[in-house]
């Protein structure tokens, strides 16, 4: 399965790309880690879909995976 995070109204959902990549399953979690834990609950509501509750890949926004709290470097110049 193939997660995404993306924007669509100005609202950040989490999904599933399905098969042919060019639609989403949208998913009811805060996070793509949510909906890892949940794999076989997810399975379940993308076979069990209508073709209203799917979104187009064009119509919205890719997002990052996460978004991080920080950010560490390293550096061997110092």
């Amino acid at each position: 399965m193939k997660y995404i995070r993306y924007q669509k109204d100005d609202k950040i959902h989490i999904g599933v790309i399905n098969p042919g990549n060019t639609t989403i399953t949208p998913l009811e979690y805060d996070t793509i880690f949510d909906a890892i834990e949940n794999e076989s609950d997810v399975k379940a509501k993308i076979e069990s879909l209508h073709d209203y509750d799917i979104v187009k890949l064009s119509d919205v926004k890719i997002l990052p995976v996460c978004t991080p709290s920080k950010v560490v470097c390293v550096g061997l110049n110092y």
